[in-house]
C-alpha cells in the first residue's frame, strides 16, 4: 500500500530515524525545494511533542521518486490527519495514547507514535519472498541510506544528513573501507 511505500522510501532515501518518520507532519515536507525538515515541535493539546535526538534541526534532500510517492500519499490521505505516515486508525490510537499520557503526566517519547511497525515490515518481507540473512528493521533502511551517502559524500555532509552529534559516530559506522573501494584504490 502507499503508506508502506512511503515509509520504506523515506527510510531508505532520507535516513530518518523511526521516531522522525512517524512524527513527520505534512508541513515538514517542502515539495518545492525537495527537502524534509526535521525539527523540534512543542506539544499541543492534540499533538505530542517531537524532539530531535541531538537537538539540531536539519534539512534532508529527498529524491524525486520518494517525493512522487509522498505527493500521491498526500492526495489520497484522509482529511484532518497532519502526520504523513499515520493511517486513520493509527492517528486515532496515537491521539488516545497522547491524551492518556497527559492525564497521568507521563513523558512522551518519539517512538510512542506507533506500534507494530516491525511486525508489518516482517509481513511485507515474507509476502515479497525476501529472506533477510540478518536482522532487518526500519533502522536497517537508515543504515543503508547512510552507507550510500558515505560512498559519495564527505563525512561531514553525511554527519549532518544523518543527524549525528559527533563526526566520530559517522566515521565509526559509515566510513569503513569495503572491498569495492579497496579495489578502486
Amino acid at each position: 500500500d502507499l503508506y508502506s511505500q512511503a515509509t520504506y522510501a523515506l527510510g531508505y532515501t532520507t535516513g530518518l530515524r523511526f521516531g522522525e518518520m512517524f512524527s513527520l507532519m505534512w508541513p515538514n515536507i517542502d515539495f518545492d525545494s525537495g527537502d524534509v525538515l526535521v525539527d523540534n515541535r512543542r506539544a499541543t493539546a492534540l499533538h505530542p511533542p517531537f524532539s530531535v535526538k541531538d537537538y539540531e534541526k536539519r534539512r534532508i534532500p529527498v529524491p524525486k521518486h520518494t517525493l512522487d510517492i509522498l505527493a500521491r500519499l498526500q492526495a489520497e490521505a484522509p482529511e484532518g490527519i497532519p502526520y504523513v505516515l499515520l493511517r486513520k486508525h493509527q492517528y486515532e490510537t496515537m491521539l488516545t495514547k497522547w491524551k492518556h499520557y497527559q492525564s497521568i503526566d507521563k513523558e512522551w517519547k518519539n517512538q510512542d507514535m506507533v506500534n507494530n511497525v516491525g511486525r508489518e515490515l516482517e509481513r511485507h518481507l515474507k509476502w515479497a519472498g525476501i529472506k533477510p540473512i540478518a536482522s532487518f528493521t526500519l533502522h536497517t533502511l537508515r543504515k543503508c541510506c547512510g552507507k550510500n551517502w558515505a560512498s559519495y559524500l564527505p563525512a561531514n555532509v553525511v554527519k549532518e544528513l544523518m543527524g549525528h552529534s559527533s563526526i566520530s559516530t559517522t566515521m565509526e559506522y559509515y566510513n569503513q573501507v569495503d572491498d569495492e573501494q579497496r579495489a578502486r584504490a
